[in-house]
């Protein structure tokens, strides 16, 4: 029998499957497995290789050529788990320089992880680079 619940030890996040939750609990199940400090290719192995997440490109904030952070968007797959929804929901990740994540933002642009750094922070804090 396949856990879904990732307070369970038993779960998988490698066997995470976007259909085995409620659109409205997504950012739930983000919170319960990533944790800020995660790799992007782990993070890609469990949406993109085994949830099937849409995904959209990567951008990046650069400063003199350096790059400050990146954010990939990730979105749950409409046409598997929801054909009703018109757009499906996603969530930004917020990754550092080395690819490591520091935040996830819903599409209204709330975070998960209390206590992280917002985007508007994190621009204050480029900006605050750019000055020195």
């Amino acid at each position: 029998m396949k856990v879904t619940d990732p307070n369970d030890l038993r779960f998988d996040p490698m066997k995470f499957n976007y259909c085995d939750y409620k659109s409205s609990a997504i950012s739930d199940v983000y919170e319960k497995i990533f944790r800020p400090g995660d790799s992007k290719k782990n993070i890609d192995k469990i949406l993109i290789d085994a949830g099937k997440a849409n995904v959209g490109q990567i951008n990046e904030a650069k400063i003199n050529g350096k790059i400050l952070y990146k954010t990939m968007t990730y979105g749950m797959p409409n046409k598997l788990c929801n054909p009703h929804l018109k757009k499906p929901p996603h969530h930004i990740f917020l990754f550092n320089s080395e690819d490591k994540l520091i935040n996830i933002y819903d599409q209204l642009g709330a975070y998960v992880y209390l206590g992280q750094p917002t985007k508007e922070e994190l621009n204050n804090q480029a900006f605050k680079y750019k000055e020195n």
